[in-house]
């Protein structure tokens, strides 16, 4: 990962990832020292990542159930490592008083991926129920201290991918085969789910509107039930025995595929809505609302009208996770999306982001308190949150919740007041969106989303060229994303081509960026791009502390080369080779322009002393550790360094952290 000169903020990340990839068991005695003196660390929170299911106690709304998802990477033989499996786990934790404090739950739960969480209420009792990907149902009647199986006879490892309980108070399950071409299955209990009936839905046949996502019961009506397709809805009158596809047409010159969902109105018998998501034939997507009020016989087009916030795009539909209606409000209804949550209040006509906070952030399900208007809870990519005055604020739920954010990448602004954190390491398999973003602005005590802008983007790096932090750059292959009011908003700029290293320049007019198909320049913050000389495949960027911009390049003739340039890449002067391998790390020195730092990929650390015109390993002492290739163990050439820094006060000291574990100096 090339970067400018490290800041302040660059020592932050390496320190996190040092605690991340070390732990206190490493330096014996350190917790004695820290509990006292002015250089102790104190704790000042961290965000919580990845909400991935809430359920709310219908009997009593203190009580919320929860599952966090989080990944790690680890070698066949279970070491630390950046490159290994990832291993996924998906945690329980519980509330009794609203969310505002979590305790863990059972761990009678810790080898199944739950897909689907219900709390549902029988003969005055409350039931847990979890649907799992391959493991079968769960069920829970103590809220959730302890879990035993639900023996359904030929569900075998099929996918749960919607449970229900319909007004007489039967059960129904919606799975999916667990292959290419899978068929959907419903599977039905009138007895609380001791004994189970099978019913076949359809068959696959390469059709979206084959594949089911969803189910819902009417809430008058006992034996309908609506299966959501992507694009349709199956409609069953007889509680499933038979299914008929609604008549919902969709606009001219578009085609099903895209997310679809469906809520049925429990005050008016027969009213439901449904969001379709749909492509045009001539490319990008449409968001359709529906509504029906004869149980699903006839449909009726909602000319829905979405109004977007200055610096989101308003071309790009909101890509659907949950359709709500207000318990209090008959006409309200709620829309859960990647792009935030969705608030209409005349059902349906005109749509508003419910407060700015949760703008551009994936939202991927929402739940409105039945006795207290106004009063909603949200969950995640970036977490758990709750509003109690409609969305003007929201508060972030993490008191007891583990820390499951691995901010890989730490700006401060603004002298410290104001901190943003960019997660790292692989998405959980149901994650929708990107990376999630972070911002704080009292030192780090709390967190919320700062996404407003970032349009869901898979955004790598944060950097700031500003020495006050008022200009903030961040990147992903395809884009460059620009915040000029400390991350609370960004400006999307499309790249010219795929580039996987970005530097923008102390002045912050001035941005290059490189990839596979050269160098970039931008002089005007990254709204217009002009191809640079053609160099080669761009390897590393980096601004040395006299100001000059490095380039280190593959050349057609498979030559590897450092190019230097002293007028912002206007032109360049060839200093000499570089080493091979992937590069990790380019680092100029602080005080010295001569020296420069690489680090490569299982190959250690290169040094050069005479401003790039030729380099030596610098990695004695640091072991090379074990890299992992298709499941076998083999010696590298040198070790992966996953953090490098000089301190910036005492340049002679330098610091390292290794793939694998250990810190070096």
């Amino acid at each position: 990962m090339s970067a400018p000169w490290p800041t302040f903020s660059t020592a932050w990340r390496f320190l996190l990832t040092l605690g991340i990839m070390l732990g206190a068991w490493l330096f014996p005695g350190t917790q004695a020292r820290a509990q006292g003196g002015p250089d102790a660390w104190q704790a000042v929170g961290a965000p919580v990542a990845f909400a991935h299911l809430l359920a709310v106690d219908p009997q009593s709304s203190d009580f919320l159930f929860l599952f966090l998802a989080s990944t790690s990477i680890a070698n066949p033989d279970h070491s630390p490592t950046l490159q290994g499996h990832v291993r996924q786990s998906w945690a329980p934790y519980l509330s009794n008083d609203g969310g505002a404090t979590w305790q863990p739950a059972s761990n009678d739960l810790a080898a199944v991926h739950p897909t689907v969480l219900h709390i549902f209420v029988n003969d005055g009792r409350s039931t847990l129920w979890v649907g799992t990907d391959g493991q079968g149902v769960w069920r829970s009647d103590n809220g959730g201290r302890t879990w035993r199986p639900v023996i359904i006879s030929d569900l075998g490892t099929q996918r749960v991918v919607a449970m229900v309980q319909d007004s007489r108070q039967r059960l129904h399950v919606l799975t999916l085969d667990n292959n290419r071409y899978p068929d959907s299955h419903l599977y039905s209990s009138g007895d609380n789910g001791r004994t189970w009936q099978h019913r076949l839905v359809q068959r696959f046949n390469a059709d979206p509107l084959t594949v089911v996502n969803d189910l819902v019961a009417d809430p008058f009506v006992a034996d309908h039930l609506y299966a959501v397709t992507f694009g349709g809805v199956l409609i069953s009158e007889d509680a499933g025995a038979s299914w008929t596809q609604a008549p919902i047409e969709l606009p001219e010159g578009s085609f099903p595929g895209g997310e679809t969902v469906l809520v049925a109105d429990a005050t008016q018998r027969g009213r439901l809505y449904v969001a379709v998501r749909s492509t045009r034939l001539e490319g990008g997507d449409l968001l359709s609302l529906y509504r029906t009020t004869d149980g699903g016989q006839s449909w009726q087009s909602v000319p829905a009208v979405f109004q977007f916030f200055p610096g989101m795009m308003p071309d790009i539909a909101p890509r659907p996770y949950q359709l709500l209606l207000d318990p209090r409000t008959r006409s309200q209804l709620f829309l859960a999306a990647q792009n935030g949550l969705w608030l209409s209040s005349d059902g349906g006509l005109h749509w508003r982001l419910a407060g700015s906070a949760l703008a551009d952030v994936p939202v991927t399900q929402v739940w409105a308190h039945p006795r207290q208007r106004g009063q909603w809870l949200a969950i995640g990519p970036a977490g758990i949150w709750r509003t109690a005055n409609a969305g003007t604020q929201w508060t972030p739920l993490w008191q007891g919740l583990p820390v499951t954010s691995r901010p890989n990448n730490i700006l401060s602004l603004d002298q410290g007041r104001v901190l943003l954190a960019l997660n790292g390491g692989p998405l959980p398999d149901d994650a929708v969106g990107g990376q999630p973003l972070w911002r704080s602005s009292d030192g780090g005590k709390t967190w919320m989303p700062a996404s407003r802008g970032l349009q869901g983007l898979m955004v790598q790096h944060l950097q700031t060229p500003d020495a006050n932090g008022r200009v903030v750059f961040a990147h992903s292959t395809l884009a460059l994303v620009r915040s000029d009011d400390a991350g609370r908003s960004w400006q999307v700029h499309p790249l010219p081509v795929d580039a996987s290293h970005v530097l923008a320049l102390a002045s912050g007019r001035v941005v290059l960026a490189g990839g596979r198909l050269g160098l970039w320049i931008s002089d005007d913050g990254g709204a217009s791009w002009q191809a640079g000389d053609p160099l080669g495949r761009v390897q590393a960027l980096a601004q040395a502390v006299d100001g000059r911009v490095m380039v280190i390049v593959d050349t057609e003739l498979g030559e590897r080369k450092l190019f230097a340039s002293s007028d912002q890449g206007q032109s360049w002067q060839e200093v000499g080779p570089a080493p091979g391998g992937a590069i990790r790390h380019f680092l100029p020195h602080p005080r010295d322009p001569q020296i420069m730092l690489l680090g490569i990929e299982w190959d250690g650390l290169y040094v050069s002393v005479d401003g790039g015109q030729s380099w030596q390993r610098r990695d004695a002492g640091i072991p090379d550790g074990v890299r992992w290739r298709g499941g076998q163990p083999e010696q590298p050439t040198g070790p992966n360094l996953v953090a490098l820094i000089i301190d910036p006060d005492d340049p002679d000291s330098w610091w390292i952290s290794r793939d694998g574990g250990g810190v070096y100096h």
